[in-house]
């Protein structure tokens, strides 16, 4: 309560008593307590207050509160009087100084963000908010500012910045491509890194925006076994997988994919993180290091062929040279010209045997390493077979009935003759070796979708089904040749002869009844 007091006088001017007016005050006094704590809580405010009258043309300051004092370095002293706003060093680019000067002409509220220099020359940031201030009957009166200092922000965002722009190079430059994905269902990819089209070819978008992208382009044999693996990876927490990925260009590319799993601060997943690398190169280089230790395995054991063969093939001529040449040089002279015949034709045929063999060793050397020649010419085909069946017959004086027919009198071709000759002289000779005196070998030559097609037909002593998938394999011979002498060199040289002139070779056989071999050749009559 308030309460006066007022000395009452008579008319003469004598003192008569008192007069007391009591008044309740207490809507002022909150009144004054609000103001009061209003003016602490400024006084006290982190963030600086400006208060400036513009009423008057300049604008002046009338208050600031300490905080505004140690943001800028301007004393209340210093900064009152000043004009309104106070940026005498301000660093506001001009956008931002436009925004300030148009919310200040037309009386609305502004946020502008500068760089201001204190009294000592420090560098600071400074969010300024301006808000008016209308009397009651509408008119502006004072302008309130509230400056932030929002250095400290500025400069973690600087480093934040840098700090994207490092990650953004490292990632873009990387060799690797780093994403997120979901941690389940199709695994959609949630970020990845922009390399992506430079590794993979597609945008980083196609494979953000499209549902299952990454799923639907995994290589179909390796998807089941990939899924298999990410389905327990919430339980490993971490994965590695090596599988085929999907090019924009429409091939499959070999990715090495690592990752983890993120969580949240209770353990629930949140995400995989990862990165992918193209091996592509690495596993063709293991794909060629397999094939080289197949290559050196092969050719390790075609030696231990080799000596095996040689050491049992060359031992019975060898023994047959030997034996008539030491008969003929003691025992020549007493025998008969008839004799002596027998036994010099006994070395002739060793010979003849140990030239064929290392003629046949020959020719699968240079194809082994690749340098088994192809030099095709024209010649014609029918006349070529009948004078080879004919050298066959003379060399190896079976008794087999031999029989060759053509589909046409003349049959020209662009072949090489001497890889034929290898083809055809070794499949005939096989075909009276394996055959019974006095059976029948049947040579047919016909033309079919421009390839010439050879069939040799005996009536021998078949091959083994267990033996058909080495049929080819240098030094392999089936497992039902008894005491027939061979190397096992003849079929092999023959379907390397018939790969180097892109033929193809087929063979059907019976046990006890025959077997037939069918040689496709291309005519190459065009050449």
């Amino acid at each position: 309560m308030a309460i006066a007091i007022t000395v009452l006088h008579d008319e003469n001017g004598q003192f008569s008593g008192f007069a007391k007016v009591t008044r309740d005050i207490t809507e002022r006094k909150i009144i004054e307590e609000e103001l009061r704590l209003r003016d602490r809580a400024i006084a006290a405010s982190q963030n600086g207050i400006v208060i400036a009258d513009v009423t008057n043309p300049e604008g002046r300051i009338i208050y600031v509160n300490p905080a505004f004092e140690k943001m800028t370095g301007y004393s209340a002293l210093t900064a009152i009087s000043q004009t309104f706003p106070l940026l005498p060093n301000a660093d506001i680019n001009h956008a931002e100084l436009q925004k300030l000067q148009t919310a200040m002409a037309t009386g609305k509220d502004c946020t502008v963000v500068f760089r201001n220099y204190g009294q000592d020359d420090s560098l600071f940031w400074h969010e300024l908010n301006i808000s008016p201030m209308y009397d009651q009957d509408g008119y502006l009166t004072h302008y309130i500012g509230i400056q932030t200092d929002i250095t400290e922000r500025k400069r973690a965002e600087t480093a934040l910045l840098i700090s994207q722009n490092h990650l953004q190079y490292l990632v873009s430059s990387s060799p690797a491509i780093i994403y997120a994905c979901k941690p389940e269902g199709d695994y959609d990819v949630i970020f990845i890194s922009d390399n992506i089209s430079s590794i993979m070819g597609y945008e980083a978008t196609e494979l953000i925006s499209n549902q299952g992208f990454w799923v639907n382009h995994i290589h179909p044999e390796d998807a089941p076994q990939v899924l298999a693996q990410l389905s327990n990876v919430l339980a490993q927490g971490k994965y590695c997988l090596e599988y085929r990925f999907l090019h924009q260009d429409g091939t499959y590319r070999w990715v090495y994919n690592q990752g983890k799993v993120v969580r949240d601060e209770t353990g629930n997943p949140l995400e995989l993180i990862g990165y992918l690398a193209d091996i592509s190169d690495r596993k063709q280089l293991e794909h060629e290091l397999r094939i080289a230790l197949e290559k050196e395995k092969e050719l390790n054991e075609l030696k231990s062929r080799f000596i095996s063969m040689t050491s049992h093939e060359f031992r019975t001529p060898l023994s047959t040279i030997l034996s008539s040449s030491e008969l003929l040089q003691h025992y020549g002279q007493q025998w008969t010209p008839e004799k002596q015949l027998t036994h010099l034709q006994r070395i002739q045929t060793a010979v003849n045997r140990m030239t064929e063999m290392l003629n046949d060793i020959l020719v699968i050397g240079k194809a082994e390493v690749g340098k088994l020649e192809y030099k095709p010419i024209h010649f014609d085909l029918v006349e070529y077979c009948r004078q080879l069946v004919e050298e066959v017959q003379l060399n190896l004086k079976n008794q087999q009935v031999f029989s060759f027919t053509s589909q046409f009198p003349s049959i020209s071709c662009y072949m090489d003759d001497k890889l034929l000759g290898y083809i055809l002289s070794n499949l005939l000779s096989n075909a009276c070796k394996y055959s019974p005196d006095g059976s029948s070998v049947t040579f047919t030559l016909y033309v079919h979708n421009e390839q010439a097609v050879f069939e040799i037909q005996d009536q021998g002593i078949g091959i083994p089904s267990e033996d058909l998938p080495r049929l080819f394999e240098s030094f392999h011979r089936g497992s039902n040749v008894g005491n027939i002498l061979g190397t096992g060199l003849g079929l092999a040289i023959v379907k390397k002869c018939i790969d180097i002139q892109q033929g193809k070779i087929d063979v059907e056989t019976q046990i006890g009844v025959g077997t037939k071999f069918i040689v496709h050749i291309p005519l190459n009559i065009n050449n």
